[in-house]
């Protein structure tokens, strides 16, 4: 069977470090990452494809990556949740191809987990799930300097 390593966090959380670590190990990475910053040169090991994805379907949800509520897609109707579903399989094979074993972050994904993991299973993957801790200050602080966000 297929290992997909989903990396969950916040911002500025470990998250990209932890993911290049699992890359340098063999996971495959997204074929089309999000280009490395100023605020983080080696790279976000996350899938622009995907990224834009889960932002669309956030919205679809009545949210943002940063909003506190659940997102609950639970009463969406199934031809809906199955059109969402095709759309996202499609993503995992077309960034990640037939790989074996796949790495696959984006701090959005902290609040689309039951979703993910239901399309990861129709994909063929086992799924595991990392959560890296950093100190909620030092997120905030980094989260200040890099965006300008209060530590509200």
């Amino acid at each position: 069977m297929k290992r997909a390593v989903v990396v969950l966090g916040m911002h500025r959380s470990g998250t990209s470090a932890l993911s290049g670590c699992l890359h340098q190990l063999g996971a495959a990475a997204p074929r089309t990452p999000i280009a490395p910053t100023q605020w983080n040169p080696r790279g976000y090991c996350e899938s622009l494809p995907l990224v834009a994805f889960n932002d669309r379907l956030l919205a679809e949800a009545g949210s943002l990556w940063h909003d506190w509520r659940a997102v609950d897609l639970a009463d969406w109707p199934d031809s809906v949740l199955a059109r969402w579903r095709d759309e996202a399989l499609d993503i995992l094979a077309d960034e990640f191809g037939g790989a074996g074993t796949i790495v696959v972050k984006d701090p959005r994904l902290c609040r689309l987990v039951p979703f993910w993991r239901d399309v990861l299973v129709a994909a063929g993957y086992a799924a595991s799930f990392i959560l890296p801790v950093r100190g909620p200050s030092e997120v905030a602080r980094s989260l200040g300097t890099r965006s300008g966000l209060s530590p509200d």
